[in-house]
């Protein structure tokens, strides 16, 4: 399982990186400006990437887990569904980039694109998780993501048009979709096959909360760039670029949860499928995401005002703050992705899609109220209140499952408080030694605190605080 989520770490981080890259040299290359108009791109793009979707490629790893043999059939379905879904979704996306943004629609239009792209990709790619072929599938999407920087980049810095780069950055990832069709093929030997009424009948409803929940997922984890350029009086297409980037910047941390869980999901999948026990899998990894995930705010509380300059250039420093209140929610979000997998591992997507709906409304009405009156400070507060509410339902949900609380408390209270000690440590030192400083004093004070509690044995490979099982 290491081996795995090292791999998967490795292929999104690679994404969480090149994507940083693509942003930081449109900020400072092109201006504000211009990385709003992006950013906005990447925000619709997002959603309109996971309608399209439809929760298929998760889909398509569990039940490819589950019955290896039918991978080409069930990839088939998927690719079906998309046939119907992508031409609808890029439709809608490009109505609302020409209502709300019309003298932008074409770079955003080209990014939504790219986007939706590259999640068909990520579907070619879901038979190599259910495979357990980690190494492949961190290899392609990589090579995809750098290539994928290349072809904006290098046109960018000869002075090349924005929408020339984007249209270039759009073909590769179309070119990675072929490429992941090849290796499903002399990988794990699955040809997606057209889909007969039988299979299109046995899938169908899977798939719909499956759908339901990227639909409503998406969109409330991404609306809130769009409602800050919608919503905000004055320079609103600049500041939902600084916002976006300030929230990508907290996103890369995000990628490690994601990995573990992704490379725990086939084996969760299987046991939720026979009905075996998993809290001895669950905990372990909980306690652990729980350790790293509350060392992301204090670091970059103490650190933001000279991480985001650095990054996007000195146009934003003013805009600094964004990146430590946004990380408020990563310890939230770092167990929502190891819970929200647990669910669906055990057929209980309906509560996923319970939780994102309620959040979607939380971040929507929090939004439109502050927003107008407090500016992205208010968008802030809506991204953090509605991770509140997906863990507090997932985590809900999942302690019903397993009939025990899916994270050791006293290892998380030792672990809050370690964090306190430690950002407070920093911001001492960061007067003196300035943000960088502040930075390295709170990572060694945290790691300081922890070893001399009992959670230490939780900073070792292969250890827990306590019994897992």
């Amino acid at each position: 399982m290491k081996r795995n989520a090292g791999l998967l770490f490795v292929s999104r981080l690679a994404s969480a990186t090149t994507t940083l890259i693509v942003l930081a040299a449109i900020g400072h290359l092109r201006g504000p400006e211009a990385l709003g108009r992006v950013a906005i791109g990447f925000a619709i793009g997002a959603i309109a990437a996971a309608v399209s979707d439809l929760g298929l490629a998760s889909l398509v790893v569990r039940e490819a887990a589950r019955a290896p043999t039918r991978g080409g059939a069930i990839l088939g379905v998927a690719l079906t569904f998309r046939l119907v879904s992508i031409p609808v979704c890029l439709a809608l996306a490009g109505i609302v980039a020409a209502v709300g943004f019309p003298t932008a629609a074409v770079d955003i239009g080209l990014v939504v694109a790219g986007l939706v792209a590259q999640q068909t990709a990520e579907q070619t790619r879901a038979l190599l998780i259910a495979a357990e072929r980690m190494d492949v599938h961190a290899a392609h999407a990589v090579t995809e993501n750098v290539i994928w920087a290349v072809a904006i980049c290098a046109p960018l810095a000869a002075g090349l048009d924005l929408t020339a780069c984007l249209v270039a950055g759009l073909l590769v990832m179309v070119a990675s979709v072929v490429a992941g069709l090849a290796l499903d093929a002399v990988v794990v030997h699955a040809v997606p096959r057209r889909p007969s009424v039988a299979d299109l009948r046995a899938m169908l409803p899977m798939v719909a909360p499956f759908a339901a929940f990227n639909i409503v997922g998406s969109g409330y984890s991404r609306i809130d760039t769009v409602l800050v350029g919608l919503l905000l009086p004055g320079v609103a297409v600049a500041s939902a670029g600084l916002y976006f980037a300030a929230a990508r910047l907290v996103a890369a941390f995000e990628y490690l949860p994601e990995a573990v869980s992704r490379a725990l999901y086939p084996e969760l999948a299987r046991r939720g499928a026979s009905g075996a026990p998993v809290l001895g899998v669950l905990r372990p990894a909980a306690d652990r995401l729980l350790i790293v995930g509350l060392l992301v705010p204090g670091v970059l509380l103490v650190g933001a005002g000279w991480l985001m300059p650095v990054v996007f250039g000195e146009a934003v420093g003013a805009d600094a703050w964004l990146v430590g209140g946004l990380a408020l929610a990563v310890p939230l979000r770092f167990l929502g992705y190891l819970y929200g997998t647990t669910l669906t591992s055990s057929d209980a997507q309906s509560r996923r899609v319970l939780a994102a709906a309620v959040a979607f409304v939380v971040v929507v009405g929090i939004d439109a109220l502050l927003i107008p009156l407090i500016g992205v400070a208010g968008a802030v507060v809506g991204s953090v209140a509605g991770s509140v509410v997906v863990v507090s339902v997932y985590g809900w949900s999942v302690a019903r499952r397993v009939a025990a609380i899916p994270v050791d408390i006293p290892t998380a209270v030792l672990a809050i408080a370690a964090v306190i000690v430690a950002t407070l440590a920093g911001f001492l030192v960061g007067g003196v030694a300035g943000n960088l400083g502040a930075m390295i004093t709170t990572t060694l004070v945290y790691i300081g605190a922890l070893a001399i509690t009992p959670a230490r044995s939780l900073l070792l490979p292969g250890r827990s605080a306590r019994a897992t099982s």
